[in-house]
């Protein structure tokens, strides 16, 4: 089903400077957990070698994988949302839906996280970054697409959110309240 908002695609990038600064923190945590990895290796066979090893593996896939991911997306030209008749293409992360038809949308809401986060002024005061939360009418489609670990991210938000597309606010350059304004323009009445 089509719908026929909006008249024209509407494209939203993504914030480029703040994908940069997640690259070079991934990178750093990578390069971290890899000294982490080579120091249990080259300890004495304590377990405590043992661990500090196995615990720099397990970050070191964590953050290559954030790091890989994060240069991909800095690089790629394509938005981060997609608003056109069909409904809409979420790429905003790597555990992102890609394409929701406006039949399957039910609801959108701008949630907050629970926990606070500091912004970058040197008076570090509390601040709340929001998500942007699609319900679908078949989370289970959407929600069992990509691979293991994305499938797994999904079950993730689906718990804590409620719907399986969930977009950051601080890597979309958009306003999220005029965000969901248009994507609930959009949802034909059923």
């Amino acid at each position: 089903m089509t719908s026929v908002y909006p008249p024209t695609t509407l494209e939203y990038p993504l914030r480029k400077a703040k994908l940069a600064l997640v690259l070079v923190l991934a990178l750093v945590l990578f390069l971290v957990c890899l000294v982490m990895t080579l120091a249990g290796l080259a300890g004495p066979g304590s377990l405590l070698a043992w661990e500090l090893g196995a615990a720099g593996l397990v970050g070191g896939v964590a953050f290559g994988a954030g790091t890989l991911f994060a240069a991909a997306r800095l690089f790629s030209r394509s938005p981060g949302l997609v608003i056109d008749q069909e409904g809409i293409v979420d790429n905003t992360s790597y555990s992102s839906v890609g394409r929701v038809p406006w039949s399957q949308i039910t609801w959108v809401q701008v949630q907050s996280f629970k926990l606070p986060t500091y912004n970058r002024s040197l008076i570090f005061r509390p601040q709340q970054p929001r998500l942007l939360v699609i319900g679908v009418r078949d989370p289970e489609q959407f929600r069992d697409r990509g691979n293991w670990l994305q499938r797994f991210l999904r079950r993730g938000t689906v718990g804590m959110f409620g719907g399986p597309v969930a977009i950051s606010e601080p890597l979309l350059r958009a306003d999220f309240e005029d965000l969901a304004r248009r994507i609930r323009a959009g949802v034909p009445v059923s």
